[in-house]
């Protein structure tokens, strides 16, 4: 067996036997409560994309299905209960997919400069905007919304385009931005900053307007996500996870992902958690993890541990979903296990 496929074994095991206490908003751990979690009660492989067809990236899901970016393969989809994947959009290999979002009925993804939207039972993919760099995105009922990340990396930007189709807006330009989340009223993002320079979260109104800070502090900022009152931030230069009130910019850490080179990579967050996907080490595969921190504070749990090289994260009501760079492997496993 090769030595990546059985550290996947490896974590299944592991997996299905994780501690049954229950966090926030878990089923109970009885026969009925397991059975309700339908088919997500282990740690699982859902689809694998062989990295020499392009590396595995951005992630997203809905009532039915998982959502892939793989690089030069395209955009991917698999049933969530398992099953054929199935390539939903080509791209040209020098247009390689990275960053991925959905609505209700399509799926709205990066391919090289372009920003395109493609069915999500596929088809010819509609190009919305080109001559963009985009490094996350999110939707909302209107438009589409990105991060550009420049050359230099210092020259970056947030752009928006109906997703209909129509102009390319952009609502800020700063230095070091990365993460992008979106609710009815704002679209979140995080600007990095650097040892010198403090970084922030910053919001900006979905209709236009000026940026202003949710908070600004400490450099580093990387991921952000949106539930309700809240976001959750990841800072990735100092490994940390924070809640944030939107209305107050007051934050909270909820705790620490070892240190900076275990490479954390994306967030997510519901009414009572926070997820987060860390890469690993570099001098160590197979080093990667999947954690939950709940928003009152507390010690966190390992979902997943043994992954190479995570990358994006999505969740839904009951389990988390991640891509592993390395084995090009998505993933999924349960919330509460």
């Amino acid at each position: 067996m090769h030595l990546r496929s059985a550290r996947v074994a490896f974590a299944f095991v592991v997996a299905s036997g994780c501690s049954s206490g229950a966090g926030p908003g878990a089923p109970e751990r009885t026969q009925t409560g397991r059975a309700a979690l339908g088919s997500c009660l282990v740690v699982e492989r859902l689809a694998n994309s062989p990295p020499a067809n392009g590396p595995v990236s951005g992630i997203a899901v809905d009532e039915q299905n998982v959502y892939w970016a793989a690089g030069s393969a395209g955009v991917w989809t698999v049933p969530i209960a398992g099953g054929p994947k199935t390539r939903i959009a080509e791209v040209a290999f020098t247009d390689p997919a990275v960053t991925i979002a959905v609505d209700e009925t399509y799926v709205f993804f990066s391919a090289g400069g372009d920003v395109r939207r493609v069915a999500k039972s596929g088809g010819a993919a509609t190009t919305l905007a080109t001559g963009q760099t985009p490094s996350d995105m999110a939707v909302d009922g209107v438009r589409i919304y990105w991060t550009n990340v420049g050359n230099p990396i210092g020259q970056s930007s947030v752009a928006s385009v109906p997703k209909d189709g129509g102009a390319t807006t952009v609502l800020a330009a700063m230095p070091y931005l990365h993460g992008m989340a979106v609710d009815e009223s704002y679209a979140y993002f995080t600007q990095g900053g650097s040892p010198s320079e403090p970084g922030a979260v910053w919001k900006v109104p979905v209709g236009g307007g000026p940026p202003t800070p949710v908070f600004t502090g400490d450099f580093g900022w990387w991921a952000v996500s949106s539930y309700g009152p809240y976001l959750g931030a990841l800072n990735r230069g100092q490994a940390t996870v924070w809640r944030v009130d939107k209305a107050t910019g007051a934050r909270a850490m909820l705790g620490q992902l070892g240190d900076a080179g275990s490479e954390p990579m994306d967030i997510a967050i519901d009414a009572a958690d926070a997820f987060t996907a860390a890469a690993g080490y570099q001098s160590s595969e197979g080093s990667g993890d999947i954690r939950r921190f709940s928003l009152a504070g507390g010690p966190p749990a390992i979902l997943a541990d043994r992954q190479d090289k995570t990358q994006r994260l999505a969740v839904d009501a009951q389990c988390a979903y991640w891509t592993n760079y390395y084995t090009g492997d998505v993933m999924k496993g349960p919330k509460y296990p």
